[in-house]
Parts: structure tokens; sequence; C-alpha cells
């Protein structure tokens, strides 16, 4: 028998009436394996289904370089304070624009372009560019890189990204080196430039309350990002953090069906319903050796599909025309 407090909030969720901080909280104490869990997740699926209009989508990140990043997030193996004595190292422009051709022919549905706040943003602007000449007209690019004022979010529209990973971080001021109010600030600029947001409540671990976690679901759903979700901590040897504990994958999944049922369709894809799925190559933060065969990179991007089409998700051949579309891009209206 379901408990009846947890059925009614899913319920009120599906029909609209998001839970309040308090009942996110009453929700986020249940066991991840419980009943009651399995119909939260049930509850987010339905939302997701119906935000996304049945869509999946398959992202591919291509990390630009492994440069010691001075904002020093303690949980970030390319950090300073966890790569000493390391100099430059940088993926050669022409192989991250051969990684993105690779990526486009296997027809994924974005490409983003992660660098540390190490690597200069002028020569980010030449790999845009580079990467840009390498795809389809209709691929989106998205950046992931450090904070930017609103002239260069505006100069990265112009010369081809569509889109802006950024997050404000739990414990942010205290695992990095970075001002909230900055991380806020770039998220302003990049709504201000018509840059579409993506954006996640992360890193989660034991060591961060309830309460916080729920207060930063509920900044980051009024941030109204096209894409988000929860990011569990990897505890990667070697760095600040690898003796802080992440909340098991179950529990993060669980945290993130929670933010759907709060966020309703406001939020097309992510958060709990698991239509998006990522494929991965150049450098990364975690410590992962990823590998740079292309025929590997191809593989990778079918396994993936074929996962979503398994789940029940309609998978589109290329990316969604939204994105290019005149004016603000609308992704609730994906049917």
């Amino acid at each position: 028998m379901l408990d009846k407090t947890a059925e009614h909030i899913v319920d009120r969720a599906i029909d609209g009436k998001a839970p309040t901080r308090d009942e996110m909280l009453t929700l986020m104490q249940i066991d991840a394996g419980s009943a009651e869990a399995a119909y939260v997740r049930w509850g987010a699926e339905v939302l997701g289904r119906r935000a996304s209009g049945g869509q999946g989508q398959i992202y591919a990140q291509i990390g630009l370089d492994a440069t010691p990043c001075p904002e020093n997030c303690a949980f970030c193996s390319l950090a300073a304070r966890n790569t000493p004595n390391k100099g430059r190292a940088e993926v050669p422009d022409d192989e991250v624009a051969h990684y993105a051709s690779v990526f486009d022919e296997a027809n994924v549905h974005l490409i983003s372009l992660m660098a540390t706040a190490a690597y200069g943003f002028d020569h980010f602007l030449r790999v845009v560019t580079a990467v840009r000449a390498a795809i389809g007209d209709d691929m989106p690019l998205m950046a992931n890189i450090g904070d930017i004022t609103t002239e260069q979010a505006h100069l990265l529209k112009a010369t081809g990204v569509q889109a802006f990973y950024h997050a404000h971080r739990l414990s942010e001021g205290v695992i990095t080196s970075i001002a909230p109010k900055r991380r806020l600030a770039t998220i302003s600029a990049v709504q201000e430039a018509g840059l579409a947001l993506m954006t996640a409540v992360e890193p989660v671990y034991l060591g961060v309350s309830l309460e916080d976690i729920a207060d930063r679901m509920l900044e980051v759903i009024s941030q109204k990002p096209y894409c988000s979700g929860v990011g569990v901590l990897t505890a990667v040897p070697g760095t600040a953090m690898e003796r802080e504990i992440p909340y098991t994958r179950r529990q993060a999944a669980h945290f993130a069906c929670i933010m759907r049922l709060v966020a309703g369709t406001s939020i097309p894809f992510g958060t709990g319903c698991g239509n998006v799925v990522w494929a991965d190559a150049g450098t990364n933060p975690r410590g992962r050796d990823l590998s740079t065969d292309p025929d590997f990179l191809r593989r990778d991007v079918r396994r993936l599909r074929k996962e979503l089409v398994r789940e029940g998700w309609e998978v589109p051949k290329r990316p969604l025309p939204q994105w290019f579309g005149a004016g603000e891009v609308e992704f609730a209206q994906t049917r």
C-alpha cells in the first residue's frame, strides 16, 4: 500500500500543481528503493514525456583542454590544486573539428564544446568557427566554459553558438574559488544574449543538506533552462574531494524525479525522465580515459539511440528545427 501523502503529492503534480518546498523535502526523505519512490519515478516520466513530446535526445560533448584550471573546483581532476606542476594541454583545433564532424555524421542532437576557465575566449571563438564549418547548418552548438560577460555571450551567439551550460553549484565558493554571484551573473548574461540555458543541481553528495538541494532545485527551475537534471558527485582519486561520499546514483535519480514533479512541463529535456543521453570525446574533468577512435564514437551514438528507442522514446534523425527558428527558442513545442 502506497503512503497516501506521497501518492497525493505525485498525483497533484501530474495535474499541474507543483509540490511545495516542504513536500519536496518529504519526498526527498523517501527510501529511493521504495514503492513510493517508484511512484515518484512514474510521475516524473509522465511529465517528462509530456514536456518533450515523447522525444529523446543524444548530446555529444568534446573536451578541449586539460590545462590546470584556476577556478580550483575541489572535485575536478583538471583543477590547478589537483594537477600541480602540469602545463597547458589542449586538443588541437583540427582534432576538435574532426570529432564534431563524426558526431554530426552520427546524427546527435547537440554538440557541446567544454573547456576549462584557463582556455582563452578568443581561442574558443576560433574553435567554434572551425567546428561550425565542419558540421551541418542544423547542428546546434553549446559552450561549456568559464564565466563570461554579456558582450562575450553575444559574441558566442554571433559566432554560431546556440546554447550554454552553466551551473551555480552546491557549496559554490567553498569547494570552488568562484563567487556565487559570478555564476549567476553569467547565467543572466547568457539568457540576455538569447542563448538557451542548460544547467543542473550539482554536485550532489552527503555533505550537502536536503534543504540546500531543494533550494537549488527551485532556483534552477526559476531560470527556465531547456534541459536540466541532478548531477551526483564523482569522487575522483587524487582530488580534494576524493573522500567525500556521493549520494548513490539511484538516490540522485530520485532527486531528479522530484525536481521534474516541481518543474512540471516547463523544462523539456532531462530532469528525471531519462530522455537525454551523452557521448564523449576529448578531455574530461572526471579523470576518465575517453576513446578518440571515430568508429567507437559512431558505435557509441548508435548504442545510445537504440537504448532510447528501447525505452519508448522517439529519437529524431536530426536536431530539432527550433534551435534555428526566429526569436526565442520554444523547446516545449516538440510534437
